[in-house]
């Protein structure tokens, strides 16, 4: 996380949108902490393809970026 935080800090853009990626649903619990605490995106790995945080669903809709 703090590799992406000094990406988007000394190579921008200021308010790139950051996301991490994961092999596996990370349960409510660090879902919840990634997308309100730290402010990043979340997606994972599922049998059908890739899923998103709630959070991370409605800010790719919004983006037009389909999820499950």
């Amino acid at each position: 996380m703090g590799q992406l935080l000094e990406y988007r800090h000394f190579l921008g853009p200021q308010r790139a949108e950051l996301c991490i990626l994961l092999d596996q649903d990370p349960g409510e619990v660090l879902e919840r902490y990634v997308e309100r605490e730290l402010e990043l995106l979340l997606l994972w790995q599922a049998p059908d393809g890739l899923e998103a945080g709630k959070g991370t669903s409605q800010k790719l809709a919004a983006m037009s970026f389909p999820t499950r």
